[in-house]
């Protein structure tokens, strides 16, 4: 734990060379608790580079397990712009790997005010959810806030109906 505040310095340093700033999330990956998911969180907030993002959501996942979910939810930040393929491979992912511990998270973040918490939530309920979670699904596909970054006419009620139709 006191490693937390020199390894996040070092993570969250846009200036510290590429290897040092992975050995730094090598590290704070191996200490569980709230400081460092809230450090992570941080980074995820406000890191302009979006690999730099991507990598501080596999460390929280790691690190945090379903608390981390929850954290890194609430700090993606909704002004950015989202590749489907990105938010598939570098987010859900990472969350997949939490399993059915990270459904309460995911059904906290519907309510989200970012999008990309809702959609991500949405998205993953329909693979990690129960059948008792359709009639929040259902809540959001009138949903008609754009995804921004997709390339496509999707919205996050366009995906949360196709999260339904794996539910049931």
């Amino acid at each position: 734990p006191s490693t937390i505040p020199v390894a996040g310095a070092i993570a969250a340093d846009g200036k510290a060379e590429n290897e040092l700033r992975a050995a730094a999330f090598e590290a704070l990956e191996t200490v569980k608790s709230d400081k460092t998911a809230t450090l992570l969180a941080t980074i995820i907030t406000n890191d302009p580079k979006s690999l730099v993002r991507y990598r501080a959501i596999e460390a929280i996942t790691s690190c945090c397990g379903a608390k981390g979910v929850t954290k890194l939810l609430e700090a993606l930040p909704a002004k950015e712009s989202y590749k489907k393929t990105d938010v598939t491979d570098f987010i859900e992912k990472d969350i997949k790997r939490v399993g059915k511990a990270a459904a309460p998270a995911l059904r906290q973040a519907l309510a989200s005010k970012s999008w990309i918490a809702r959609v991500i939530a949405a998205r993953l309920l329909g693979t990690l959810g129960a059948k008792a979670d359709a009639g929040a699904l259902e809540k959001l596909v009138n949903d008609r806030t754009k995804l921004k970054g997709w390339g496509s006419p999707a919205t996050v009620g366009s995906e949360a109906k196709l999260a339904l139709a794996k539910l049931k």
